[in-house]
């Protein structure tokens, strides 16, 4: 099988000062299926002169000097895509898929090459009151086929995803066959897996003997986890067990411009707690192996909807420590209750009147989405008894901890190896193009929703340029632009390749030529590519059309 992977989809690792569980998931998803995907061969899209394109060759340089792989692994410029003449003939795969949930390329490129290739995509989030009308109102209405796929990562995001789009349909009056189908991001069970405690507690000076508890993720009440109840509760803790050392480690990156990590501080001199709470902000994300290695319990009390999967409580359960969580979407589907660790019940009630009546304020989208996330987290209430009674239960129990830190090991490994989740994708993936090879449907590029700039735009432009209007090149100029004009994107010469435009040039310099003229002589290059390049050399000088010289 031949895989189409987009590598759009990837970031920066930090964005706005902080780290955010998507693009670790998308990161770690790529190099999965480099390592891991049956298929014989890989090829990644990416847009030359962007990082994606160095970060792409540095992954693929990586696995294969590592001899992790035997799969041919290839990148593939969306330049080259859009400007070759045979589009079919470089788009051969046989599924196309997006670690993120942008769709819209791959189905736009689906359409005009008129080719069954399967189209999956992974949600990662559902919950931005922007994505109604941006992602699930033209996934309602655009032409999927019935051997597409959108993964979910949770069945709690999947049955969100289900209610949306059925409200979505109804909305718009169409639909299509969208498959929904759940497979959970995964863990590098070699990297994550249990280390040697008494060192890592030396290295960041805990208390050997301390009974630790591990936060680490994004610091943020407005869309992660409002930790006061945490802190809350560990205080009842300390005070309840007088005679034991007792650490809460909270480690992660808070975003540019916010104030809760210093809130969180103050809280804790509220509490009396401030010596036995340790802050690491701005923690090494390379490194977090070490925290999960010193602690004996993790902890993630999300409240927020922004969630859907939850990466760290499966990163703690590969490391064999215990976790205590809220039982708050893609956590039911990760944290065993009672075996490794234990789900905290969790509590909403009917409260969003107003933000369904007026859900499009504030206008700014992210003040919006913050604002929405923040009033519903604050609603959402984790039960502080059940919450206290499960650290108590760990801290009492050594022998508990111990057998809940092996059926954690052993639940990763069977459940979230990567090499088992993209054994799921490799399943789907087949049965899709399966169904692919017999389907019926067909293939319309004038159902998409697509640019057409000449047309829209004609009233613009003093008079158009027909095709069959005569050039001619100015004598005395240059035969070259490359070294005086300037490349501000870096990739003029693709985007007007200086072979083209010498042989323009030297079409001219031998007579008049229409653009249509020179289409002809040159059939296999892009026809657009040619008309866009006579008007880069008549708009700096050095060709006119003839009409306009004519009696000079």
């Amino acid at each position: 099988m031949h895989i189409g992977l987009m590598g759009n989809s990837l970031r920066p690792m930090i964005q706005q000062g902080t780290v955010y569980g998507y693009d670790i998931a998308a990161n770690e998803l790529i190099d999965s299926i480099f390592r891991y995907s049956n298929a014989d061969r890989i090829t990644c899209l990416y847009e030359p002169e962007q990082f994606q394109q160095e970060l792409l060759m540095r992954k693929k340089n990586k696995v294969l000097r590592k001899q992790e792989t035997e799969k041919e692994i290839s990148l593939l410029s969306e330049y080259d895509l859009l400007f070759h003449s045979d589009k079919t003939k470089m788009l051969d795969m046989e599924i196309l898929h997006n670690v993120s949930s942008e769709f819209s390329p791959l189905l736009a490129l689906r359409e005009v090459i008129g080719r069954p290739i399967p189209i999956t995509f992974t949600i990662h989030c559902a919950s931005y009151p922007q994505l109604l009308n941006n992602f699930f109102l033209p996934m309602s209405m655009m032409c999927f086929k019935s051997y597409d796929a959108l993964i979910c990562t949770s069945a709690a995001v999947r049955l969100t995803v289900e209610k949306i789009l059925k409200r979505t349909r109804e909305y718009s009056g169409k639909g299509n066959q969208l498959r929904l189908e759940q497979i959970p991001l995964g863990v590098d069970t070699n990297r994550f897996a249990p280390g040697r405690r008494f060192e890592a507690r030396e290295k960041y000076n805990i208390p050997k003997d301390a009974f630790v508890i591990l936060w680490l993720g994004r610091i943020s009440a407005c869309d992660k986890a409002d930790l006061c109840p945490l802190l809350q509760v560990v205080a009842k803790l300390i005070r309840k067990n007088p005679n034991k050392q007792i650490r809460l480690v909270i480690a992660g990156y808070q975003p540019e411009g916010t104030s809760y990590l210093q809130a969180l501080q103050g809280l804790t001199r509220t509490l009396e707690v401030s010596e036995e709470t340790i802050f690491f902000d701005r923690h090494d994300i390379s490194t977090r192996s070490d925290l999960y290695a010193l602690s004996d319990v993790f902890t993630s009390p999300v409240d927020n909807v922004q969630e859907t999967f939850g990466i760290t409580p499966i990163e703690a359960m590969s490391c064999g420590v215990p976790q205590v969580v809220s039982d708050w979407n893609g956590y039911r589907d990760t944290v065993v209750d009672k075996v490794t660790g234990f789900r905290i019940p969790t509590y909403w009630c009917k409260c969003d009147e107003d933000l369904c009546l007026l859900g499009e304020l504030p206008s700014d989208q992210q003040h919006r989405s913050q604002l929405h996330h923040y009033l519903l987290s604050q609603t959402v209430a984790i039960d502080p008894n059940a919450y206290l009674a499960a650290f108590q239960t760990l801290l009492d129990n050594e022998d508990l901890r111990r057998k809940m830190s092996e059926a954690s090991r052993s639940e990763a490994l069977k459940r979230f190896d990567w090499k088992n989740v993209i054994s799921a994708y490799d399943i789907l993936w087949k049965d899709l193009s399966k169904q692919a090879t017999t389907s019926k449907e067909s293939f319309n590029p004038d159902k998409l929703l697509l640019p057409n700039y000449c047309e829209d735009f004609a009233s613009y432009p003093t008079s158009f340029l027909g095709e069959n209007v005569p050039f001619s090149r100015i004598n005395g100029k240059k035969a070259m632009l490359k070294d005086s004009h300037h490349a501000p994107y870096g990739v003029e010469s693709i985007l007007f390749p200086n072979e083209l435009l010498d042989q323009i040039l030297i079409r001219l310099s031998q007579s008049l030529c229409t653009m249509k003229e020179f289409c002809a002589e040159h059939p296999t290059q892009p026809q657009a590519q040619i008309r866009r390049s006579f008007m880069f050399l008549c708009k700096y000088g050095m060709i006119c059309p003839y009409l306009e010289t004519k009696g000079r």
